[in-house]
């Protein structure tokens, strides 16, 4: 196997637009005579959903992927043991047809389907699982595993045995997991990608001295219900039918344009867009009205980071100062158009049986004043400027520059905006090098940890580099209680140690807003904004159009 081949569709660099593909595609079906109609409707008659996405996701790896928006591509490629449901928080059946778990709630034995196959054909096995897991384990999402025996043991190197490890295949189609104890979200936590399978065979031949297995996404080969059919880097992604996938359906592919919300809007007013996942706050009335915007519930958080190393933001009391001298309603007005709900705390309402602690970071100009003179800058003075970091788009720019001036004129603060590209923002923010950064959480399963575990101080994503070990005491406690409502009272408690140490700033909590052209149906989108392209399709309505 070529690794390396660079005219392979996924790894290629064709330049070639959409409507080439579409002309191929269409012909090859007998639909010539279809030439003079949209790009919506020739895509519609193909069975092809167009789709609009803010971002090129930044790796097709599952186990390197970050960003949420991404999710509905992770969905189309890769699946994992169970499927995220839309109309309850149980999962489905995924690669795995069945399960059992012991009395104890801490071991899952998953029974494989017989049929499930990789994108190439060959068999897919308890193995991969096995391979993936391990390979997880020194990885971006790595602190996901730790609910599995020993796994936090490997991962920080205090053994380098992964037989300790609670991963095991028992035969080709049968894999055993334990716990290091019972995890009530255990079951929605398999959900996240990067809980997906590898293809073993494709890392092992793609591997070199060089790039270790970096290159094999260059010829991804994958177990979702597509897989790629050609990538234009800053352009598109077009995935069509896995052959090998083990259930039907309806789409005979997607295009996942890359478009940032203006982009979107105009190519769905311009029928080449069936869905538009961003859509511009000046907008939103307009297609509220038409029936066009869809409103779904999305368990995330919008905030901004603090980074508690940096010595002007190191004093709490310029941190509190910070997120009380901002007006969330009078920001989310203006950048979101109002569709929003602030946010005074981390966790967001929608989780089951969860109360946030009362709030502390309230609007409150006079206090916030108060509280920067006594960290020793009265008015501003001899506070050095800082600098809010986002990435390139509308809303982040708009909302950075609402904050900027809430700051000035609350605080007396000089504030920089910088922007950077969504890649580069990533790693700037990874690596630290930032004093402010816009940032936000979607849950990888339903259930408060999911928020609140990635402030832990050896969390890889505790960006803000802020420790306090009672915070820590009480997460560890959380994962070591049964009774669900005395580790709600353990997170409760350690999210007041949050918020009172302030290293972020809530401002909302999201909904997802959406543009659906009427020919889009099954559209069924779950809390963590997974999308089930089995129920999808383009078609509705088709048999009666003319023309």
């Amino acid at each position: 196997m070529n690794c390396g081949n660079k005219s392979e569709s996924c790894g290629g660099c064709c330049t070639r637009g959409f409507s080439w593909i579409l002309l191929l595609l269409l012909g090859a079906l007998g639909y010539w005579a279809s030439c003079g109609l949209t790009d919506v409707q020739k895509a519609t008659r193909a069975g092809i959903l167009l789709m609009g996405i803010e971002e090129e996701p930044s790796s097709l790896d599952p186990q390197l992927l970050i960003p949420i928006e991404n999710q509905c591509v992770m969905a189309a490629l890769f699946e994992g043991l169970v499927l995220a449901q839309a109309d309850t928080p149980e999962p489905a059946p995924g690669m795995a047809q069945s399960w059992e778990v012991d009395t104890t709630g801490s071991i899952y034995t998953f029974h494989l389907r017989p049929e499930a196959a990789w994108s190439d054909g060959h068999p897919l096995t308890a193995q991969d699982f096995v391979f993936a897991f391990k390979r997880s384990l020194s990885g971006r999402h790595a602190d996901q595993f730790d609910v599995l025996k020993g796994a936090q043991n490997y991962r920080l190197g205090s053994t380098s045995d992964f037989g300790s490890v609670g991963v095991k295949a028992l035969d080709a189609h049968t894999l055993q997991l334990t716990l290091s104890q019972a995890v009530p979200y255990f079951l929605s936590l398999l959900t996240h990608w990067a809980w997906s399978p590898l293809p073993q065979h494709i890392l092992d031949a793609c591997r070199t001295p060089e790039h270790g297995d970096a290159l094999w996404t260059q010829n991804l080969v994958c177990n979702g219900p597509f897989m790629p059919k050609k990538l234009v880097h800053n352009g598109y992604l077009d995935v069509t039918r896995n052959p090998h996938y083990w259930d039907a359906l309806a789409l005979n592919g997607i295009h996942f344009a890359f478009m940032k919300a203006e982009t979107q809007q105009r190519a769905f007013e311009g029928q080449q867009l069936h869905i538009a996942t961003c859509v511009p706050s000046h907008a939103q009335e307009k297609y509220k009205a038409s029936g066009d915007l869809k409103m779904d519930p999305f368990l995330g958080t919008y905030y901004y980071i603090f980074n508690t190393r940096h010595e002007a933001l190191k004093d709490v009391r310029v941190r509190r100062a910070l997120c009380m001298a901002i007006d969330r309603k009078a920001l989310i007005q203006r950048v979101t158009g109002g569709m929003e709900h602030p946010a005074y705390s981390l966790v967001p309402p929608q989780i089951p049986h969860y109360q946030a602690p009362e709030n502390s970071l309230t609007e409150d100009a006079k206090q916030a004043q108060n509280l920067l003179a006594q960290a020793g800058y009265p008015s501003g003075k001899n506070f050095p400027k800082l600098e809010i970091l986002f990435n390139t788009a509308d809303s982040h720019k708009l909302m950075a520059e609402a904050i900027q001036y809430s700051w000035k004129h609350v605080l007396g603060i000089e504030v920089e905006l910088v922007n950077q590209e969504f890649k580069v923002y990533l790693d700037s923010r990874a690596k630290g090098q930032f004093m402010v950064a816009r940032a936000s959480w979607i849950g990888d399963y339903v259930d408060s940890y999911t928020f609140l575990s990635i402030w832990h101080s050896r969390a890889s994503n505790n960006y803000a580099g802020w420790t306090d070990a009672r915070y820590d005491a009480l997460l560890e406690a959380s994962n070591q209680q049964s009774d669900p409502q005395k580790r709600r009272a353990l997170m409760r408690d350690a999210e007041g140690l949050l918020l009172e140490g302030a290293p972020l700033m809530p401002i909302y909590f999201y909904n997802t807003r959406q543009l659906v052209r009427p020919e889009v149906s099954g559209r069924m989108q779950h809390l963590l904004k997974w999308y089930n392209y089995k129920f999808m399709d383009v078609r509705k309505g088709l048999r009666g159009e003319k023309g």
